[in-house]
């Protein structure tokens, strides 16, 4: 069996078509909401803007992309560095020379020991070894540089993008 309505809910049932024919006898009004937390957004970099990403009132994620200002010059630089860190041909041809000079030496090591070549041309061939080593080692530096060209440009156009530093509308 059920018991019946306390107090409180008779009162709160015959208030309710009350407060419901209030409501719509109020005027549509706009209002405004303030934040409970404000947050200056701006770009690292001076520049104007090619796009914005989201609407005011937009539900945001930190590090979402909000805008980006125009970045053609940084993005071709990026994309030259790209290529050039990728280049890697030099290199190549290098190391493939200094294991041609590795191993002509080791034959001609044991040439001199059975005399059939002089000191001179062994000279000549650890020379070239050692030249050889170290274009090996200019190379890789190349290619070090612009490994670091590449992260300097890809930093230059990241900048260019205007994130939400917070979650929030």
């Amino acid at each position: 069996m059920r018991s019946p309505p306390s107090l409180a809910t008779a009162l709160l049932l015959a208030a309710l078509p009350a407060a419901a024919a209030h409501a719509a006898m109020l005027p549509d009004a706009p209002c405004q909401v303030t934040a409970s937390e404000r947050s200056e957004i701006a770009a690292l970099v001076p520049g104007v803007l090619s796009e914005v990403l989201v609407d005011r009132g937009s539900r945001v994620v930190k590090g979402q992309v909000l805008a980006r200002l125009h970045a053609e010059i940084e993005q071709a630089q990026y994309n030259l560095a790209k290529i050039r860190a990728a280049a890697d041909a030099a290199l190549r041809q290098r190391r493939a020379r200094l294991a041609m000079t590795e191993r002509t030496l080791a034959r001609n090591r044991d040439l001199l020991a059975k005399r059939v070549i002089s000191e001179q041309d062994l000279d000549q061939i650890t020379t070239d070894h050692a030249i050889a080593a170290q274009d090996v080692a200019a190379a890789q530096e190349a290619m070090n540089q612009a490994r670091a060209e590449l992260e300097t440009a890809q930093a230059a156009v990241a900048v260019r993008e205007i994130r939400s530093p917070i979650d929030g509308v």
